[in-house]
């Protein structure tokens, strides 16, 4: 497996099912996960973001979440993204 590089990481930690992940996500995992999803899509690019981002000591009881609760890849996934992406706000202005 290829180094992650520092470009925009933020390590982030998350609390589900009582027990903590914290994940280290940079631009590249965010990226590649973006280009993953498609519209029938979403479970394998969400569990794969979260195995690849999340720490080495956490993996095994993150493994046994996914597992063990149907949807927790998209609730984790998603709540991942949303602390990663910064808020901005955006205008369309008409021409």
């Amino acid at each position: 497996m290829a180094a992650k590089t520092n470009n925009n990481q933020k390590n982030i930690t998350l609390s589900a099912d009582d027990s903590e992940f914290t994940f280290q996500v940079c631009r590249e995992d965010y990226n590649k996960l973006i280009n993953r999803l498609g519209p029938n899509n979403k479970t394998g690019p969400m569990h794969n973001f979260l195995v690849a981002t999340v720490e080495a000591a956490h993996k095994d009881k993150l493994l046994e979440l996914l597992a063990a609760q149907p949807g927790a890849e998209v609730a984790l996934g998603s709540a991942l993204v949303e602390e990663y992406t910064p808020d901005l706000d955006v205008l369309v202005k008409k021409s």
